[in-house]
Formats: C-alpha cells, sequence, structure tokens
C-alpha cells in the first residue's frame, strides 16, 4: 500500500536556521537549504506529492505560525500528512520536547516553541496517516510525545544526543542521508521503498559514518507503506550468478511445502532432481546468449523469493542477501564468499540452537543424563565458532537417541544418517576450511583462485541447504501476551498475541490474535508444526528472542552471539541489522527476566 497519493498527501516543511533571540541557540544554516532541496525531491516523481500540495515555512517567529500551517495541511489532507522539520530541539525541565522558533528563548520555551502536544492538538483527524520527520536534538523524545492513530516518526538522534548539522556541508547530516536515499534507491530486489527500507539504510548510512543513529517509531505498521520509488541503478546481477543454488535449492523446498514448479532447460553443468517436472516453464530461462537476469526472468526470481520465504527468519536473511548482493559482492570475489559464509554460519548457529533448546527442556522435564563429550563442547558456547555446530549437532542427536528422544523437529533422525554420509560432512568441512583459510590468506588469493573458492563454496552451500529443506516445514513465531477470557459457566478461552516470522517484513509485522482452550508459553520466540499454533511447541529461549515482544511495534528479533569477555554480557545481534554491533542482553531487551532465564539455561547444561 502506498503513503503517498499525489492529491490526497499534504507535506509541511519547516527550517529554522536563524536564532536572534538568544545567542545561546547558534544559527544552523543547512536548516534552509535541507528544505529547499527537500521540496523538489517529494515534488518529483520520486515521491509524487503534486507540488501545490507542499507548504514550507523559513524562520517562522511564532509557534502559532507553524500550528496554523500544520493545521490547514492536516485539514486538507485526505489521505496522508508529512511534517518536516529542521532546526534546534530543545528539552524543558520536565525533559519535553520543544520545536524551537526564529524568536525561541531557552528560558521562554513553553511560550517560544512548539511542543510536540500541540501539534498533536492541530491534527485533528483521527484517521490521517502522518508521517513527522525531525531533524533535531533529542528527536526520539517526540516518540513519548506523539500520538495519533496512524503515525510514523522519525527522528534524527536519540533522546539524549545532539543532531549533526557540520558547518562546512550544505545539508545537515541526517537530511542529506536521507535526500541521497530517496534520490538515489537502495541496492534490494524491489521498485519501491517503504519507510523501513529507508530507514535501515539511513541507519546503516549515518553510523557507518560516525554520525547520531537515527530512531524510529509508528503505530499499525506504517513503516511498511510505500514511501517513494527505487531510483537505485544497480544492475541486479545475473541470475546464473545464483541459479546453482536457488534452483536446487527450491526444489527441495517444493518437496515440503507443496509448490508448484516446472521444468528449466537442460544444463550439463546442473544436476537437478525435479520429481514435478513439466515443460511450461522451459521458455522462461532460456536466453540468446545464454544468460539470465533477474530484471528480465520473473520465474526465477520468484524461485528466489519463495526460498527466502520458506527458510527460517534467520538463514532468510541471508539468503536475501545472497539473492540480492551489495555491488561488491555481484561477482565470484572475496565479498560473495564472505556471504556465502555468513549463510553456513547462520544454517548451521539456526540448527544447533533448536537442539540446545530442546535439550534444555528434556533436561528440565525428565532428567536426561548429559554426556561429558557434550559437557566439554557446551564450554564453547560462550564463543561459539562454526567448527563447534556439527560436532554439537551430532552429540545432542546421539543423546535423544540414547534416551528414546525423538526431535521435535522429526526430520532431524533421518537427517542424521544423511550427514554420517561423506556428502553433507565434506561439505560442511570445507566451507570450515574455507572459513579459516579465508581468514588468514585471502590476501594472497589471486582472481583464479577467489573464483575457484567461491564456485566451490556455492556448491557446497547447496548441498548443505538442499539436506536442510525440510525446516521449511515448520513455522517460526513470535508469542507476544496471552489473555485469558473466562465467562460464567464457560471454559477459559486463551487468547495468544502473536506474529508469524518470514524475512518479508510486511508478513512478520502482522500482529494475528488466536484464541485457543489452552495456553502455550508468552513472551518467546517459538516454533510450530501447522501454520495455526498448536499445543506442542518449541520455545527456542533464551538463544532467540524478540526485542519488542512487550510491545505492539514490529517485532526486532535477536539471536545469541557471544559471551563478552570483558564484561561478562551475553551479547545478542538484530536479525534485520547485521551492520549494528552485537548488544548486551539485559540491556536490550530491558528485561532482567531474560538474562535470568539464559543464566538458568546456562546452568542447566553445565
Amino acid at each position: 500500500m502506498r503513503l503517498i497519493d499525489a492529491a490526497k498527501t499534504q507535506a509541511v516543511l519547516i527550517g529554522i536556521s536563524s536564532y536572534p533571540a538568544d545567542e545561546s541557540l547558534h544559527d544552523l544554516n543547512a536548516a534552509k537549504t535541507n528544505v529547499d532541496k527537500l521540496e523538489k525531491v517529494l515534488a518529483s516523481p520520486t515521491v509524487g506529492i503534486n507540488k501545490e500540495n507542499i507548504t514550507t515555512l523559513h524562520n517562522a517567529k511564532q509557534p502559532q505560525e507553524i500550528l496554523r500551517v500544520i493545521k490547514t495541511a492536516a485539514q486538507n489532507a485526505q489521505k496522508s500528512l508529512v511534517i518536516y522539520y529542521s532546526g534546534h530541539g530543545i528539552l524543558d525541565e520536565d525533559f519535553n520536547l520543544y520545536l524551537s522558533t526564529s524568536e525561541t528563548k531557552v528560558e521562554d520555551i513553553f511560550f517560544t516553541g512548539v511542543s510536540i502536544d500541540a501539534i498533536n492538538r492541530v491534527i485533528q483527524k483521527e484517521r490521517l496517516l502522518v508521517v513527522l520527520v525531525l531533524d533535531a536534538c533529542f528527536s526520539e523524545k517526540a516518540f513519548e510525545q506523539f500520538r495519533k492513530t496512524n503515525f510514523y516518526v522519525l527522528a534524527s538522534s536519540k533522546k539524549n544526543m545532539p543532531s549533526k548539522y557540520p558547518t562546512e556541508e550544505e545539508y545537515s547530516a541526517f537530511t542529506n542521508e536521507f535526500i541521497n536515499i530517496l534520490e538515489n534507491g537502495i541496492n534490494i530486489r524491489k521498485t519501491e521503498l517503504a519507510l523501513r527500507d529507508i530507514y535501515l539504510q539511513l541507519e546503516k548510512n549515518l553510523t557507518s559514518n560516525g554520525f547520531p543513529q537515527p530512531r524510529q517509531a509508528n503505530t499499525n505498521l506504517v513503516q511498511e507503506l510505500i514511501f517513494a520509488k527505487n531510483n537505485s541503478n544497480t544492475v541486479v546481477p545475473s541470475t546464473q550468478l545464483n541459479r546453482n543454488i536457488i534452483l536446487p535449492v527450491f526444489y527441495a523446498v517444493a518437496k515440503y511445502r507443496n509448490l508448484q514448479i516446472g521444468t528449466v532447460i537442460e544444463d550439463d553443468d546442473l544436476e537437478i532432481e525435479n520429481p514435478f517436472a513439466d515443460d511450461e516453464l522451459s521458455s522462461y530461462f532460456e536466453d540468446d546468449d545464454g544468460d539470465t537476469d533477474y530484471t528480465e526472468n520473473l520465474q526465477l526470481t520468484q524461485r528466489a523469493n519463495q526460498v527466502v520465504r520458506y527458510f527460517p527468519l534467520f538463514i532468510a536473511e541471508e539468503l536475501k542477501r545472497l539473492f540480492a548482493p551489495s555491488p561488491s559482492e555481484q561477482d565470484r570475489n572475496l565479498g560473495r564468499i564472505n556471504q556465502i559464509l555468513r549463510t553456513y554460519f547462520a544454517t548451521m548457529r539456526y540448527v544447533t540452537y533448536l537442539l540446545l533448546a530442546e535439550l534444555w527442556d528434556e533436561k528440565v522435564k525428565h532428567s536426561i543424563q548429559l554426556s561429558s563429550n557434550f559437557a566439554t563442547l557446551f564450554k564453547e558456547i560462550d564463543n561459539p565458532t562454526p567448527s563447534l555446530y556439527l560436532p554439537l549437532i551430532e552429540e545432542i542427536l546421539a543423546l535423544f537417541s540414547n534416551n528414546n528422544k525423538i526431535p521435535y523437529i522429526s526430520e532431524l533422525n533421518d537427517w542424521k544418517k544423511e550427514f554420517e554420509e561423506d556428502k553433507f560432512k565434506d561439505a560442511y568441512h570445507s566451507l570450515e576450511s574455507l572459513y579459516q583459510n579465508w581468514r588468514t590468506q585471502a590476501a594472497t588469493w589471486n582472481k583464479a583462485k577467489i573464483e575457484e573458492h567461491c564456485e566451490e563454496a556455492e556448491n557446497n552451500l547447496t548441498i548443505i541447504l538442499e539436506q536442510l529443506a525440510f525446516l521449511t516445514k515448520y513455522e517460526l513465531i513470535s508469542i507476544r501476551s496471552i489473555r485469558v477470557i473466562k465467562l460464567k459457566n464457560s471454559q477459559a478461552n486463551f487468547v495468544h498475541s502473536l506474529n508469524h516470522l518470514f524475512a518479508d517484513t510486511n508478513q512478520s509485522g502482522q500482529i494475528k490474535k488466536e484464541p485457543l482452550n489452552f495456553y502455550t508459553d508468552s513472551h518467546s520466540i517459538c516454533i510450530t508444526k501447522q501454520t495455526n499454533l498448536q499445543e506442542e511447541i518449541l520455545n527456542l529461549s533464551p538463544l532467540f528472542f524478540d526485542k519488542n515482544t512487550y510491545t505492539n511495534n514490529i517485532p526486532s528479533i535477536y539471536f545469541y552471539e557471544r559471551k563478552d569477555i570483558v564484561t561478562g554480557g551475553y551479547l545478542y545481534r538484530p536479525t534485520f541489522s547485521r551492520d549494528v554491533a552485537a548488544e548486551p542482553l539485559a540491556s536490550t531487551s530491558g528485561d532482567i527476566r531474560l538474562l535470568e532465564l539464559f543464566e538458568a539455561f546456562k546452568k542447566s547444561l553445565s
């Protein structure tokens, strides 16, 4: 769904560059150029707001002047309202955020500044989609004050941090990156950009250059609405680069998900077992020069999307990056090897963590006896490396077998026989060896050697993904809360609020409510065997968790990475923002109970 409608959207752009009334407030020359440039971008075909629907204000003197313009724009808007502010943000003694005018005095901010609450009050259409973009110090504080039914707030800085207006630059740091993203697009497999896409790229660009981390907040998934066209001119690489991964893995997934598939053209270099063959799709894979491109081949792109859609989120996020690479990974080079290794790590880590979570359950419920070999391996969980995963998987499956326990994911029993054969283990150990060599010798590899390693890595990753395709049978969910409804003389009903987790954030963001006659664990990421929630689930806590499980925001999924050797804290990394540093569990979750859960997990299995 598009947020912007040319005729039904109004925009108000406010820039306060001069502050003659208070010497403590320095001028911000970029505030004017920010507004002037953003006006052109919003009126361009990229965003598409009618120019006559855009109102700009430079150096407004009185709060009433700004509020009056916002009120008029809100009244005229039939669908959505975009408000942008560039200037000083000021906190009063109660830490409420005010936006300054050119006549603002800090000591009289209540009378000379624009409060967020006042903006709330002048926007009287309750169902209006409202986007508030603040390029001001402490702008995250607006999250606590701005309250509309459908809103999205994008802030240039945290609530205790200033924003950056480099004096030698034409634009502020935040708005410069915001404009660049709108003008130049993002190299992702999308023709349009949702607000969330823009935010993730904005966050990456700003933090990588040492600027404050922007923040976002929204209700009702407004962040998933389309804001602009994607102007990225990056040529999507030939699908031949990923074809030998996509097709075999897609066919393996199709066996478990009942997907409709057809035949591809014969390829002497690609052996695919396709039990669903027909000739319907063969023409889509033929090309005069033997090449195939994502932009030219919808069918192959759809198969890549389905592979990403059905693999568990933690693997799918890496597959997305592999199938839609950055410019540095579009050939068989070191960047691509790095991404293949990341996908391999994520896959093996996921299976390992599944089994560890289930082993903890067995230890608590049935006092399963742990082996000395497991104890030795489990000590390495403080700093897990790829070499740990397969031995730990084998040991846990052996413990289950010795105790007549069938894993929750029952296919792991049969898969154990598969990986005892040479094919899987060879692929695993080959990738492990490549990882060690990549760390120590990559700088000495020539182009031919890199291409050789890359092609071999692609083949080995394909083997691993094919053999683990049964993981796509299971649904990954985030159970947020459980509400009990019990009427007189009736059975209790347990209403579970949950999200199904996919790499597609539009789907993951949809909170569902399932009334059931039983209850499960709440505030947890779990696996279920059916699309609908079942009584028998596998709780993956504390190795995976949803940071936003106590809120109504879109899920923010983290996985355990390692223990900090300096602080002793358990570090977790966000799935959707790989470039963000790992964070300690307690500070990330905001709930000490999760930290206690991890301590209990460690103690039980040690």
